[in-house]
């Protein structure tokens, strides 16, 4: 029996592998071949990706001898790194990626390369675009109430778990490339040529950040009933951010007219001008956000209007939000909202009531417009009706059958459903003058039969 042990050329005679060294000539000198523009032969990523849309970043090799090169490239990430002589997303100056409005990702996926060769002493600019693969399916989550595990699913959705959280992480990676003399020296060249077929083996680190950028709405759709020309109805709901990096938003209100949707910030009462309007929301934050609606003079009927909620980071990610709007040529009453104990009524039933007795219920009035309203309060029957207003920021307190203005989204409200204690005096008095005459009457149509 034979064994025959191999020694790995790269390998000392501790067995520790050792960096490929630079490629040896006929004569048996060093030579270096080729190098790159890179400190510590790291690429590096600054900006954190946060789409699946590629990132482009490049570097120069640089070539040492007087012979033609043939410089093949692979890297560990398959294609997640893609590598090009020439990226028209790039900006031809600094290098940097082009606005969006510039953008085409077809370039992306166009004249890629496993190899190239580099003339002798010349440079050759390769662009290095990444497409994280940890994010190309990140939109498959589930939406709905950001505190309710009941989350519902999204077209497309890829998983069934629920909304969730998107942290940083690092993603890491080498590229290789692998210089080969493919010719002698070129005449009239210094004499620095190799042998054809002369090699030598770089590698390169490759890191980079990676966050999903994600935005969710607690809505998808805003229903505005009974609304009037001359008349603003306002609704609130809230974007979330629900990555770790910062994300940009911007609002469109597609299919309405200039001037009909607006919106504004619900914490400090500032308008967004427009789509070119853009804020920012912190990692892991929410912003509430509210819409007005103001109808046209000839606006009727039912009519339909989509808000997008675009991140600017991540333009895949668009929330849609369908707005209904119930429009009638003339004002209703629903612009004021009466509830008892919570509830929408219409009638107001005192249950059985005794001659002389005072009964009573507490009610709440809320304006539901974006405007002030002017509410009176009135009964046909005045001497047996009144009215109590409990808000004493309105009106002191004092009783009264008259009326009042209500701010928008204010309304009369006590936070305990408790009965009031009396009425004032000249109300009461009222209420028994009136009892006394209904018992005269009585009594006198009695005798008359």
């Amino acid at each position: 029996i034979f064994s025959l042990a191999l020694s790995d050329p790269l390998s000392d005679a501790g067995g520790t592998r050792r960096a490929r060294g630079p490629a040896m000539s006929a004569s048996g000198r060093g030579t270096q071949l080729v190098s790159t523009n890179l400190p510590d032969s790291k690429l590096s990523l600054d900006a954190v990706v946060t789409d699946d849309r590629s990132v482009l970043t490049r570097f120069t090799l640089q070539s040492h001898v007087d012979t033609p090169l043939r410089v093949k490239l692979h890297s560990t990430m398959g294609e997640q790194l893609g590598f090009q002589l020439s990226n028209e997303n790039l900006d031809d100056g600094d290098g940097e990626q082009v606005e969006d409005d510039d953008f085409n990702a077809l370039f992306n996926y166009v004249n890629l390369i496993d190899e190239l060769e580099l003339d002798p002493r010349g440079t050759q600019t390769v662009v290095v675009s990444f497409r994280p693969r940890s994010l190309q399916h990140a939109y498959g989550f589930q939406r709905g109430d950001p505190f309710d595990d009941a989350a519902r699913p999204l077209n497309g959705s890829l998983s069934g778990g629920p909304l969730k959280r998107h942290q940083i992480s690092e993603c890491k990676g080498s590229i290789f490339l692998r210089a080969e003399a493919i010719g002698p020296a070129l005449a009239g060249m210094p004499d620095e040529g190799v042998e054809a077929g002369a090699g030598q083996e770089l590698a390169l680190e490759f890191v980079a950040r990676v966050c999903s950028s994600i935005l969710a709405t607690d809505v998808k759709e805003i229903i505005l009933d009974e609304c009037a020309p001359g008349r603003t109805s306002v609704k609130d709901f809230t974007i979330w951010n629900r990555s770790e990096v910062p994300l940009q938003y911007a609002l469109h209100a597609k299919d309405a007219p200039a001037g009909i949707l607006g919106f504004s910030h619900y914490d400090t009462g500032e308008e967004i001008e427009g789509p070119e309007s853009s804020r920012e929301i912190p990692g892991y934050a929410h912003e509430r956000i509210r819409l007005t609606y103001a109808p046209p003079e000839q606006a009727c009927g039912e009519l339909q209007y989509l808000v997008e909620v675009e991140n600017l980071l991540n333009l895949q990610n668009t929330e849609v939000i369908v707005v209904h709007a119930t429009v009638n040529a003339v004002a209703v009453e629903d612009a004021l909202s009466v509830t008892v104990a919570g509830a929408p009524v219409s009638t107001l039933d005192f249950g059985d009531c005794y001659a002389l007795v005072l009964a009573s219920r507490l009610v709440t009035l809320r304006n539901m417009t974006g405007d002030a309203l002017e509410v009176r309060l009135l009964s046909d029957a005045p001497a047996e009706v009144a009215f109590d207003l409990r808000a004493d920021r309105f009106l002191g307190g004092t009783g009264c059958s008259g009326s009042c203005t209500l701010d928008s989204a204010d309304s009369f409200d006590d936070a305990d459903d408790v009965e009031p204690e009396a009425l004032v005096a000249r109300e009461l008095a009222a209420m028994s003058a009136g009892g006394a005459q209904r018992t005269a009457a009585v009594s006198a149509a009695s005798a008359a039969a």
